[in-house]
This record gives structure tokens, sequence and C-alpha cells, in this order.
């Protein structure tokens, strides 16, 4: 997280440079809105561990204008009880320890700034960052821009697309140089209600790494939001993150079972799923 100030600065400056518009919009005033999301899980006793995980999205709307901003992130600790015994199978004490570690930890935030240039066409621009260590990713933040098309938007049904071109900035965990590659970027997003206090949301984006063609990303979120009052709601949500070409992380190598202080790199899995039950307060 030691990144993050410096990174949230650098998606509202990415957001705003780029949108002269934007930093007039108080003249036709904005309409603002903002929805926090807590998960929490607990256990203790035999086997201790603890999930938190936050999410807060503000946008707005002024005019021909929107904007979005989001930050979240998913952090899991678990503690692990090793228990030993001295003495004799008749006459023997127990000894506890216990060591808790990071078993899962992900962070973003998220800027996008659209305005409208007819009744159904927009253009949009914005920047994202993420830190995944467990997936390899160290620090990625990207810039993007382009244009989308309204396919449909009333009360109950909206539906969106675009396509942009991106710039990426790549730090991984394992040691290598800083990649940084241009590439495209691939957007639906769509919002339907299921009755009168449900909603269903799904939205896929996908990334192409155009110096590196088989290097290609998608993240897919589905979503079921239950609204308990004007303020409150239970969401549900699976996301799955798909890599084509994951990172590495560096391996202990062990020689005749010694560890010698050798490492390898070995490459990860291509996919990742999140499923996440939050509760939801919209101010």
């Amino acid at each position: 997280m030691k990144h993050l100030p410096k990174v949230l600065s650098a998606l509202v400056f990415a957001t705003f440079a780029s949108s002269p518009t934007a930093l007039m919009a108080q003249d036709t005033g904005w309409t603002w809105a903002d929805a926090a999301e807590l998960s929490f899980v607990w256990t203790a006793g035999n086997a201790s561990t603890n999930t938190l995980g936050l999410k807060n999205t503000l946008s707005a709307e002024g005019g021909r204008s929107k904007l979005s901003l989001e930050i979240g992130g998913i952090r899991t600790q678990s503690t692990i009880e090793t228990r030993i015994a001295n003495g004799t199978t008749a006459t023997f004490t127990v000894t506890e320890t216990s060591e808790s570690q990071v078993t899962a930890e992900s962070y973003f935030a998220k800027g996008r700034y659209d305005i409208a240039i007819s009744e159904s066409a927009y253009w949009f621009a914005g920047s994202d960052w993420s830190r995944n260590t467990f997936s390899g990713i160290d620090n990625r933040l990207t810039f993007v821009s382009g244009l989308g098309r309204q396919w449909s938007d009333t009360d109950d049904f909206e539906f969106r697309t675009d396509i942009g071109g991106t710039y990426t900035v790549q730090d991984n965990v394992a040691v290598g140089p800083t990649d940084r590659f241009g590439g495209a970027r691939f957007t639906y997003d769509l919002q339907k209600s299921v009755t009168d206090n449900s909603t269903f949301a799904s939205k896929l984006v996908v990334d192409e790494n155009l110096k590196n063609t088989d290097d290609i990303r998608g993240d897919w979120t589905n979503s079921l939001t239950v609204a308990m009052s004007s303020q409150l709601a239970l969401k549900t949500s699976a996301q799955i993150l798909f890599d084509n070409q994951p990172s590495f992380l560096d391996i202990p190598l062990l020689e005749g079972g010694v560890d010698l202080g050798n490492t390898v790199l070995s490459e990860l899995e291509k996919i990742d799923s999140v499923f996440t039950v939050a509760l939801v307060i919209v101010f």
C-alpha cells in the first residue's frame, strides 16, 4: 500500500488532465453518489483466519459528463498453530506456537471520465492501478482512452460497450525490468433490473498487449444486488481474472532435500477467481 497515495494522485490527474471540460462542470451542476462495500469473515479457535474486503465507488454526473473513482482491496490473514509434545507416551507436555501470515492480498484504484458526443456515443479517458503480489504483480498502472456507445439506457436495462487504446507500466514481483507496452481494451457494461429491489450487473474488460499479442488479459465480474432499504443493500459477486501469460514467482530450489539458498522461476496459474458477499452502504 506504500505506493497508493502516489497512484491515486496519478489517477485523478490522468482523468482530469485530458478532460478540461470536467474542470468546468460546476457550470452545469453535478449530481454526486457514493457507495461503500464492506465484507469481513473471521474464524477463531483451532484455526484462525480473517478476511477483510473494502470497496468505495464515487460517481458524478453533470451535463454531458460522467466521472467515476473506485478504490478497493481484499486481504486475508491466517494463523497456523503448531503443537509439539515433549516427554514420554505416559507423561508429556504440549508446547504450542503460532505464526500469522498473509495468504491473499490485492488492491486496486480506478478513475474514468466520460463525455457524450452524440445521443448514444461518448468519449472516455481514465487510468487504473492494481497490485496483487500473489499473482506476481507488484504494480500495474494503465492509461486508457477511446470511444463507446450506449446501446440502452432505461430504468430497467442499461448496456454499453467501448473500445480504446492503452499504455501500461508493469512491475512484477519476480526480479526483472519494468515492462512498458501499448495495447487495446474492449469493455462491456450491463445492468438489468431483476425484481423491484434487485439488480443484476455484468462487466467484462479485455486487454490486449500489442507488443506481445499472446499476452491477453480478461476481468469478468457478475453480481446480484438486493436492496434492503434506500441506503442498505446486500451484494453477491463473482469475479474471474484471466491472464494468458501469467507472471512468475521466485521459489526455493532444494538440492537433495537441502535448501542452499537457490531459487527458480515458476509460472503462476492463468485463472484467479474471487467470490464475495458484501454489505453496500449508499450515500
